[in-house]
């Protein structure tokens, strides 16, 4: 199974360094955009489906691929942040809050772990690839910590790519059906 990875495109709040959470921002227009470069990109690329979050920055991006089918889970959703949510992230700021997430069983107040985010991933992932036979492509349109979470199960590997991973970001994965999962490519929407 080939499982191509993309971030929604940008909203008013990336662009103002604020936390979302399951705030429900909409893209903005570079947002769209990048959405639209990303369409262009895989426009000869074999989709058996477009998963996506339930939150409208990420729905919006599946939407302008216009491609089918699109399926929202609502386990590909960001973290709950909780009282963190519309917080500006100065360095300051952003230190001391992944300060606090480091334990991943820490509970943001009002909102949820990153255990617990991460159980929600891996129950996503299963369904998707439950869904489908091992030669199938599938595209996920997930979030910053979301695809996080996902290129670390999917890989086995400890990253911290949350504030790392730019909204005009695509990853190829490949999961064979036995051996280790590769991250084959990197593309990089203008």
């Amino acid at each position: 199974m080939k499982i191509y990875l993309a971030r929604h495109g940008e909203t008013d709040w990336n662009a103002a360094r604020r936390l979302q959470g399951w705030t429900d921002i909409p893209l903005n227009e570079k947002g769209r955009g990048q959405a639209r470069k990303l369409a262009e990109i895989l426009a000869a690329t074999r989709l058996d489906a477009i998963y996506c979050s339930m939150l409208r920055r990420s729905m919006e991006t599946a939407e302008i691929l216009d491609r089918r089918p699109v399926i929202g889970i609502i386990e590909l959703n960001e973290q709950s942040l909780g009282k963190y949510e519309g917080v500006t992230l100065n360095d300051e700021e952003l230190f001391r809050f992944k300060k606090l997430c480091a334990d991943a069983r820490y509970r943001l107040e009002g909102g949820e772990s990153r255990s617990e985010h991460l159980q929600r991933i891996q129950k996503a992932l299963q369904q998707i690839r439950s869904a489908h036979t091992q030669d199938a492509q599938v595209l996920i349109i997930g979030h910053g910590g979301t695809n996080n979470l996902i290129l670390q199960e999917l890989l086995k590997t400890e990253t911290d790519l949350m504030f790392r991973i730019a909204n005009h970001e695509i990853f190829l994965i490949d999961l064979p059906h036995s051996g280790n999962p590769s991250l084959w490519k990197y593309f990089t929407i203008p």
